[in-house]
């Protein structure tokens, strides 16, 4: 049987392959690039599982709150394994009776992960609440009891149904664990989960070194196709994650293997060379 996730969200394309059970919204169609979409193109890239979506647009709505009423109430009578919510509410408007929604898919086995804020856990909720799982970054130095899983937020590419696109922060975090969980059936209760999932978010990336001595021409091609005359870190203080993703995708098209773009860490990204670098793997793994 496939599980069924649902996602409260900014709404999703209709460029995107899934197999969606709803998309509670009051728009038709949305731009490709959406934060939903991202989300879902998230869950879909680490889980392997069949499932099945059910999505609520909480963003595009009259009223944000009553959206996420009403789409926690229609759990309470529909099958669902994972809500994923990567929104925070400072607001303390409706948050009784948003807790006691949460309670009771709790009590009804459901699983809900959501994004926090570690900066001010006010701003926090639901990722605060005593039935969610909280999820931050890994490499955050604040111990705040409510973050219970740690997850890479650096940008990676994910694929929304038409082209590729950088995605990060928490939100990207979240969306993660959502799928760690759902590749496993047999979970005991919500204290296995945290220690499982934050130990399978610990495995280390290898940085790939086939082909690599080949890079450096591959490097001297990347930088005449962007015209540039040196090398720079393309993560400075005042990057611009569009720009970087055209870039790092224009020199992967250069060699035909944009598709690659999936399989990038931030190490592979983080400068023209270690992108040549990773070119060059990509480029011996074809001969």
């Amino acid at each position: 049987m496939n599980k069924r996730v649902a996602v409260l969200d900014s709404g999703i394309n209709n460029f995107m392959d899934i197999d969606l059970l709803n998309q509670k919204s009051l728009r038709k169609s949305y731009p490709e690039s959406t934060h939903g979409s991202k989300v879902i193109a998230t869950i879909k890239k680490y889980c392997n599982k069949n499932i099945k979506f059910y999505f609520f647009d909480i963003f595009n709505t009259y009223n944000q709150t009553s959206a996420i009423i009403k789409a926690l109430t229609y759990f309470l009578f529909h099958d669902v394994s994972v809500i994923v919510m990567s929104f925070t509410l400072s607001s303390r408007s409706y948050r009784r009776i948003i807790t006691f929604l949460l309670f009771l898919l709790h009590i009804k086995g459901v699983i809900m992960v959501a994004a926090a804020n570690e900066k001010n856990r006010d701003d926090s909720f639901p990722a605060s609440s005593k039935y969610v799982i909280g999820v931050g970054d890994e490499e955050s130095i604040l111990c705040e009891e409510f973050v219970q899983i740690r997850e890479n937020v650096k940008p990676e590419f994910v694929y929304t149904g038409k082209t590729y696109h950088l995605f990060s922060g928490t939100s990207k975090a979240n969306a993660i664990v959502a799928a760690r969980i759902l590749n496993r059936n047999d979970w005991k209760n919500k204290n296995e989960i945290i220690v499982t999932v934050n130990r399978e978010g610990k495995e280390q990336y290898i940085n790939p070194d086939n082909g690599i001595e080949a890079y450096k021409n591959i490097y001297m091609n990347c930088l005449a196709v962007l015209g540039w005359s040196k090398d720079q870190f393309l993560f400075n203080s005042n990057y611009n994650l569009l720009e970087i993703e055209d870039i790092i995708l224009k020199l992967l098209d250069t060699y035909n293997i944009t598709e690659k773009c999936l399989a990038m860490r931030f190490e592979n990204m983080s400068s023209i060379e270690e992108i040549s670098k990773f070119i060059g793997s990509c480029l011996y793994e074809k001969k």
